[in-house]
């Protein structure tokens, strides 16, 4: 599986806040998962901790309308798609 963070924001682009959330904390949980038991070197090493993490910190976001802690100008960049693609939807 590929955990592709930018990949998570162009599938929830045309949803709303609700159902980003729901679905970034059950994309977040899976990846936890997958991270752990038979299987879970692998994960980790595809990223998928990192991944879980991100999907963490843009659902903090979406959910307080603050940027999270530890969240650099380049990874918080990637966020603007969807507050773009909310607006526009009011």
């Amino acid at each position: 599986m590929a955990y592709d963070f930018r990949d998570f924001l162009n599938k929830v682009m045309d949803m709303r806040p609700l159902e980003i959330i729901s679905f970034g904390t059950q994309e977040g949980t899976k990846a936890d998962k997958l991270s752990q038991g038979r299987g879970g070197k692998l994960a980790r090493e595809a990223g998928s901790l990192d991944y879980a993490k991100k999907i963490e910190s843009f659902l903090f976001f979406l959910q307080n309308v603050r940027r999270p802690s530890g969240i650099d100008d380049e990874e918080f960049q990637k966020y603007k798609i969807i507050v773009e693609a909310l607006v526009e939807k009011g």
